[in-house]
């Protein structure tokens, strides 16, 4: 199914298969999801919705706050797989320059862990860093407590150390 949208304990889902799309088409159908939401914080996990939450915010909602979640670096390597020698060396500085380039239009970056923040450092310099350790996935909690009003739960699972992320995750 090219498109989802329904909602579950009270949380929305609008999805659409980004595959059956050009990058502009993709940009185009973020940007009109997120007229619909009207959000107020927009955190994109990788570079190209960057580019959507970018031009809400300057044609809809110029306070709206964006966060680049950094899981992984970019370009993937999955994503330079299909390239050999030469090729494969100018799509990775064609990538990399666009992950320059959408890194510095977010208020700031959110990784999990040091080691991935320095990259962030030298390429979006004046951005806000955010070290926020990596969260269990569901499974391995027995309990979902849905967010009424302006609560907000979160939890942390691993090593409570500095250096795996738990006094960041505090504050």
């Amino acid at each position: 199914n090219e498109y989802l949208k329904t909602e579950k304990e009270n949380v929305s889902f609008n999805c659409f298969d980004g595959k059956l799309n050009t990058k502009k088409d993709k940009i185009n159908k973020f940007f009109d999801i997120l007229k619909i939401y009207n959000p107020e914080r927009i955190i994109c996990f990788e570079p190209l919705p960057i580019l959507a939450a970018n031009r809400y915010r300057k044609e809809i909602n110029n306070t709206a706050k964006l966060f680049l979640d950094v899981t992984e670096y970019y370009p993937h390597q999955n994503t330079l797989n299909e390239f050999k020698g030469i090729t494969r060396f100018l799509k990775f500085v064609q990538l990399f320059l666009f992950n320059v380039y959408t890194s510095n239009l977010v208020d700031s970056v959110i990784v999990g862990e040091n080691s991935k923040a320095l990259l962030y450092k030298w390429i979006a310099p004046f951005k806000t860093k955010y070290i926020i350790g990596y969260f269990a996935q569901k499974k391995y909690f027995d309990f979902i407590k849905p967010i009424l009003d302006q609560e907000l739960t979160f939890c942390f699972l691993g090593e409570q150390s500095k250096e795996r992320g738990f006094s960041s995750f505090l504050e």
